[in-house]
């Protein structure tokens, strides 16, 4: 399952399965583990599993798509360091409910992220955007039920874990509907939301609140700024 191409970010992708199937593709990070902080350097190995929850299969030579993004949506590159493009992996077999696949063995082959685009407590985003029409785009996948987990985070030379700076900070509702708000120990300074693509698709500044009432449902990557500087990245569903 390991055949890899790259495409552009704008172009749409069309699923070669037909019929309304229903999974849950769940992308969890090996190494470096998910929440982690590693030091600062210009490339990185990186590892993770993509399971399907089910009940269906993806089909074979139906195709998943990758990207790697950092938190602010200003750096989006394929598997194979592309800037702007997403990593596509033709399935040779069946993805079955129940089944996983490991990165570096049965996907893409050992992957190693470019990183030098990414500033020291830069969150750096591991994003499947599943499979199906307009992936690429950043049209939420028509056939998975749950993308609150397509995705897993590392953070890049910051001194706290992702955990530990996410403590302060509390968004809801989530999933939610026409506002997030945020609820944190210090002044909030602005707050973006990011489409899987990485392009920032509602902002607010000096609130607490930012309206995603225009949003398409599906997920979504939160970046709340404090007045202090400090960046706090995650995700949330849109209804």
């Amino acid at each position: 399952m390991n055949k890899l191409y790259t495409l552009a970010l704008a172009i749409c992708a069309t699923s070669l399965s037909f019929g309304q199937i229903s999974y849950d593709l769940q992308l969890d990070l090996v190494t470096p583990t998910s929440g982690s902080t590693i030091p600062a350097s210009s490339t990185v190995s990186v590892d993770f599993t993509l399971t399907n929850n089910g009940p269906d299969a993806i089909p074979t030579g139906d195709t998943l798509f990758f990207v790697y993004a950092d938190g602010t949506a200003s750096a989006v590159f394929s598997f194979t360091n592309v800037a702007g493009q997403a990593s596509g992996v033709i399935l040779a077999a069946d993805f079955t409910s129940g089944m996983t696949l490991t990165a570096s063995t049965e996907l893409t082959g050992p992957l190693t992220f470019d990183l030098s685009a990414f500033p020291n407590g830069e969150t750096c985003n591991v994003v499947c955007l599943g499979s199906g029409s307009a992936v690429l785009a950043g049209a939420a996948d028509p056939n998975d039920t749950n993308q609150l987990n397509n995705l897993d985070s590392f953070m890049i030379g910051a001194a706290a874990d992702l955990d530990e700076l996410n403590e302060g900070v509390v968004i809801y509702p989530n999933p939610a509907v026409n506002v997030l708000n945020v609820q944190a120990s210090e002044e909030v300074a602005s707050i973006n939301v990011i489409g899987l693509d990485g392009s920032i698709v509602s902002t607010s500044v000096n609130s607490n609140q930012v309206d995603v009432s225009t949003l398409g449902s599906g997920i979504y990557v939160y970046q709340v700024e404090l007045a202090t500087g400090k960046v706090v990245t995650d995700k949330f569903v849109k209804k």
